[in-house]
């Protein structure tokens, strides 16, 4: 009967992943076992992830979460891999949770054989993808034969070889405003066409979950808290601490909050931009800590990407104040920020909201 209503609950709160709810739900004593697929960005995502569950006393015996990445890693590539003509190391390295039968390591170009192996004789629960930041929001591309294609072939491997794991998405982060390749010169324009791209794929595919950190790394772009660099360290990946740390609470939220009945709100893991981290950074004002002033935002927008992926989040919309409508009002943003007209994103304005799609 608790295991009822928990389903229940769960799928009133997180629709988007009942279809996961296995390991607590059902009692079972094996692990859940998630293997995510793609680049660098599946780093910005689940870097932070293992201290944000540890910290909240999840039996670590109940989920195991691996990841392959390659650099730049797209549909086409991973297909390539899998076929042993891809000129390109990738890796494949543990999360969190229990260790499995394929040891960690690197594979070099041109070998199937790690990635053939964690398919063809790994049990997967939860199979998650995202496309490459080049081609994420270009969603006409993905079941092409150009370098943007190539999901239908990815898609059909994974069914062939784990025909009983879901397939699960990461709605991945938007370029910084100026950043050379972000052709939209516009990190809120540029997400939205990420999301709409991903919106549309769970319209013509069985994705069963999405983890929309993208949409929580915009929100945030929205607040006070963003800066000269759009919280990137280069232009394309994620800041070090706070950015990070709100990618790896959707992640926790989307995945982690159903299948265990935890929420991130109020986890008390924070992080310290470490030496490394700002020494790796190209901006390192990208590296921000968090804090206990910072993080219950981050944590947040979190849940409020994962309740609403498509759509920023607009929480501190009651701080806009409304008192006049006169022609000369200011505009404010989601957080009650005057902006200019021209602002790249949600403008409020004599009690009115506004997407500005500049």
């Amino acid at each position: 009967m608790t295991a009822v209503i928990l389903s229940l609950v769960l799928s009133m709160y997180f629709p988007s992943a009942l279809a996961v709810v296995t390991t607590e739900a059902t009692g079972s004593e094996e692990p859940y076992r998630v293997l995510d697929i793609g680049n660098s960005y599946t780093d910005d995502a689940t870097d932070l992830l293992k201290g944000l569950v540890e910290s909240c006393g999840i039996d670590m015996g109940k989920i195991r979460i691996y990841k392959f990445t390659r650099s730049s890693g797209s549909f086409k590539t991973w297909v390539d891999c899998y076929n042993g003509i891809d000129d390109q190391v990738y890796h494949f390295r543990r999360v969190l949770g229990a260790p499995i039968q394929t040891p960690q390591g690197d594979a070099d170009p041109y070998d199937a054989t790690l990635l053939r192996e964690v398919l063809e004789q790994e049990t997967w629960d939860l199979i998650v993808l995202h496309q490459r930041s080049e081609y994420a929001p270009n969603y006409e591309q993905w079941a092409g034969e150009g370098a943007g294609g190539y999901l239908n072939e990815l898609l059909a491997i994974l069914h062939k070889l784990q025909p009983e794991a879901a397939i699960g998405f990461q709605l991945v982060h938007s370029y910084a405003d100026n950043y050379e390749d972000n052709i939209d010169k516009s990190s809120f324009t540029r997400w939205q066409r990420i999301a709409a791209s991903v919106q549309q794929l769970t319209n013509d595919y069985d994705i069963q979950l999405v983890i929309p950190y993208g949409t929580a790394i915009e929100s945030l772009r929205e607040s006070s808290l963003n800066n000269q660099t759009d919280l990137s360290r280069d232009g394309t990946h994620l800041g070090y601490g706070l950015a990070q740390y709100t990618a790896a609470c959707t992640y926790f939220e989307a995945l982690i909050a159903p299948l265990f009945g935890v929420s991130v709100l109020g986890n008390t893991f924070r992080h310290t931009c470490l030496e490394w981290e700002l020494a790796d950074a190209k901006y390192q004002e990208s590296c921000i800590d968090v804090t206990d002033e910072n993080a219950p935002v981050a944590q947040r927008l979190a849940i409020d990407a994962v309740s609403d992926p498509y759509n920023i989040s607009t929480f501190g919309i009651d701080s806009v104040p409304f008192d006049n409508c006169g022609k000369n009002d200011l505009f404010y943003n989601a957080y009650g920020i005057p902006v200019s007209h021209d602002y790249p994103g949600i403008l409020i304005h004599c009690r009115k909201k506004y997407i500005n799609r500049k």
